[in-house]
């Protein structure tokens, strides 16, 4: 397993960017579309850098797993792909739910009704929780298990602070806490 390393790390990881520049150019149009419909991104700066932590996320559990070397098992590689190819999965169906409306940013189309999931009934944000679990993926796959506490913990912190936000618009809008 050990000579298939990094041919099958970088491969995962591959597949995994991959998805991500594909999310990234349907955030660039339904952002255009977005604008155009008035809306506006609850939070900028902490919208941006949660999408910045989970990407330079994979840099640094690369350059950690080269630096120390780690071992791969067979399972220590199989599970964390398996649980990547889920979350990948499962968001896009998200993006395929959401539409013109989904966008790694927080934005918000003032009197426009949000759009649920049906798992929002169990799982607030579950597109933030895909992230995470991504991350937490990554740095086991990896080895990396210093950058990947780090990074999960920058996610979390980031999207507890945008979830903070969207209820505070959707208060400002009903007259309710709850927004989901």
């Amino acid at each position: 397993m050990e000579a298939l390393k990094w041919p099958l790390l970088l491969a995962m990881i591959g597949i995994h960017l991959f998805g991500r520049i594909g999310e990234i150019f349907e955030h660039a149009s339904n952002v255009r579309f977005l604008k155009l419909a008035g809306a506006d991104d609850i939070k900028p700066i902490t919208s941006r850098a949660s999408v910045c932590v989970g990407l330079l996320a994979i840099p640094a559990m690369i350059l950690e797993s080269f630096v120390q070397n780690m071992g791969i098992t067979f399972w220590g590689y199989l599970l964390p792909s398996a649980l990547l190819l889920i979350t990948m999965w499962f968001r896009f169906g998200l993006i395929g739910k959401f539409g013109r409306c989904w966008n790694l940013y927080n934005y918000s189309i003032p009197r426009v009704p949000l759009i649920k999931h049906p798992i929002q009934a169990f799982i607030k944000h579950p597109e933030y929780l895909t992230r995470i679990i991504d991350t937490l993926a990554l740095g086991v796959m990896t080895g990396a298990h210093l950058s990947m506490v780090v990074f999960a913990a920058c996610q979390w912190i980031l999207f507890w602070q945008l979830g903070l936000s969207e209820q505070q618009i959707h208060l400002a809008r009903t007259g309710t806490f709850e927004n989901h």
